[in-house]
């Protein structure tokens, strides 16, 4: 192939990129208008139905959330879900990998961002130990939350709404029980 059919394709792609990108844009506003809609209506079920539409909804954008989201908020996320163990530079990897994370647009390797990022975190949101001479990390939010747990197993919610993890993460302060 000779340079000006690289140059073509280079050219052509570059068009349907940003036709795609321009096509994105509407279907984010679609979506942004459908998330509003079912939850205006949503809030007309009973609690008992309601419940069952939020954990759906919840499960069908988990995975697009994770794979939009920052590799900070991305290494984040699988800390807490791993909670209370302890993971390593590689094993955040592996999770990011199975989650399928997109690691294309970094130039360094994938497993030094990771590290990077991990040690970037601060002391009051992750917790950093030695397991068998390799730093590991675990989230310290979900703790928080753990904490909130009594021993019988219920939420203590007067407690989880005083901690500075209430209403974060686009969830709202857990109302209490009447």
């Amino acid at each position: 192939m000779s340079d000006a059919d690289y140059i073509a394709m280079i050219k052509e792609t570059l068009r349907k990129m940003v036709e795609f990108h321009k096509e994105k844009e509407r279907l984010d506003v679609e979506i942004a208008k459908l998330r509003q809609f079912y939850f205006a209506t949503l809030n007309m079920l009973p609690d008992k139905e309601r419940a069952v539409f939020v954990a759906a909804f919840k499960e069908v954008n988990e995975d697009y959330a994770f794979k939009e989201s920052s590799l900070k908020d991305a290494i984040y996320n699988v800390l807490r879900g791993e909670f209370p163990n302890y993971l390593t530079s590689a094993r955040v990897r592996d999770h990011l990998r199975a989650k399928g994370f997109d690691f294309s647009g970094y130039i360094s390797n994938e497993l030094a961002s990771i590290s990077t990022t991990l040690r970037r975190f601060k002391p009051h949101e992750v917790e950093l130990a030695d397991v068998e001479g390799v730093a590991a990390y675990r989230s310290k939010a979900k703790a928080r939350f753990t904490e909130a747990l009594t021993k019988t197993g219920r939420l203590n919610k007067s407690r989880l709404n005083k901690s500075r993890y209430a209403g974060r993460c686009g969830s709202p302060a857990i109302a209490e029980d009447t």
